[in-house]
């Protein structure tokens, strides 16, 4: 990543380090075991998103795809079908996902509306997870709509199990663009299996279990959780990259890439506390506790002040100007540079290099 100018070279010199650590970790030839489980088990999940993209699979994909994944596991794997039987063997914890039944009149009233739209669906082979705002009734005219999908491998080889998948998948993105237009993502696609080895980085348990199945069904499961810190280290690295760099952009001036901009702040002080604590804890207990105490100055005034244009975000975005100002932009490449200096200093990045290279 390159580097404002506005960046002291303590900083620059961490970037360097940082993003040389990065270009390590996502090393193809890496010889280190678990990282390339780990790689495995990101390449499948890609896979299965691709999977749910499209009825039609591109065999040139298809080839790369499992002679990547046969070079990480050290398997031999001719199918794509085949990968999905794949149980990946890394030291995990027994934790449990345990999702109440929830009836509609229990719901915040978009939640009742995100249920009321996909009223419909079968829900057959996967089952979907609401979760955050929506969830515990603290939505906002700001707030995304957050659902983790978990989808059975049965689902996924049948054509026409993964015909209807298809259908319903793209119903509850509909469904989630009806209720946030200007959102920048759906459903967060997972293989259920990897509930047997699961990398919390991708969406704590504690939020999980905060949530309500879609179907307004109980769900409940053992699970086994893993460590994934290189994930969470890659995501971070991946958005500070992003923040350093965007004082040189054009300010922008839609809807859209502001939210953008202003959830991946959130994040990047989420994975601050993730990385420093090793631990994945939900959202609003983040924000209002355990960063407090990690937090710089520069870092926490941008979070008030993001925390306010989020409380005034209008319930509609149509025919609004929009603008974000060019100094909150470069107090959010200060706040990434700052979490990437805290981060090294108290060995967290150390720590990374030595787990996972």
């Amino acid at each position: 990543m390159q580097t404002s100018t506005n960046i002291q070279t303590q900083s620059a010199d961490t970037i360097g380090y940082c993003t040389s650590l990065a270009r390590s970790l996502k090393e193809n030839k890496t010889n280190h075991a678990a990282r390339k489980i780990s790689m495995a088990q990101a390449l499948r999940r890609n896979f299965v998103k691709y999977l749910t993209s499209t009825l039609f699979l591109d065999d040139s994909k298809i080839t790369d795809y499992c002679k990547k994944f046969s070079a990480l596991t050290g398997q031999e794997f001719s199918t794509w079908e085949q990968t999905l039987d794949y149980a990946p063997d890394l030291p995990v914890t027994s934790r449990k996902i345990d999702i109440k039944q929830r009836d509609n009149s229990d719901l915040c009233p978009p939640a009742k509306t995100l249920s009321d739209l996909c009223t419909d669906l079968d829900f057959d082979g996967y089952t979907a997870i609401v979760h955050g705002s929506l969830a515990d009734g603290k939505y906002t005219h700001y707030s995304d709509v957050d659902i983790s999908v978990f989808i059975e491998k049965d689902a996924l080889t049948d054509t026409k199990k993964r015909s209807t998948l298809l259908h319903e998948i793209t119903t509850i993105n509909q469904a989630i663009e009806r209720i946030d237009p200007v959102g920048h993502h759906g459903c967060f696609i997972n293989l259920a299996q990897d509930l047997d080895c699961y990398p919390e980085a991708h969406m704590p348990l504690d939020v999980l279990n905060g949530g309500f199945s879609l179907n307004g069904k109980a769900f409940s499961r053992d699970i086994m959780v893993r460590d994934s810190l290189d994930y969470a280290f890659l995501t971070l690295i991946d958005l500070c990259g992003f923040f350093i760099n965007l004082p040189q952009q054009n300010m922008p001036t839609d809807a859209a890439t502001i939210k953008n901009i202003i959830s991946r702040f959130f994040i990047i002080n989420l994975l601050h506390y993730e990385l420093f604590h090793q631990d994945f804890a939900e959202k609003r207990a983040i924000l209002t506790g355990g960063l407090q105490d990690i937090a710089t100055p520069t870092q926490q005034d941008t979070l008030d002040m993001l925390t306010e244009i989020r409380d005034i975000w209008p319930e509609t975005t149509e025919n609004k100007a929009y603008a974000i100002s060019r100094p909150l932009i470069q107090h959010c490449a200060d706040t990434a540079a700052d979490i990437l200096d805290h981060l090294v200093e108290n060995g967290k990045i150390a720590a990374i290099e030595s787990a996972w290279t």
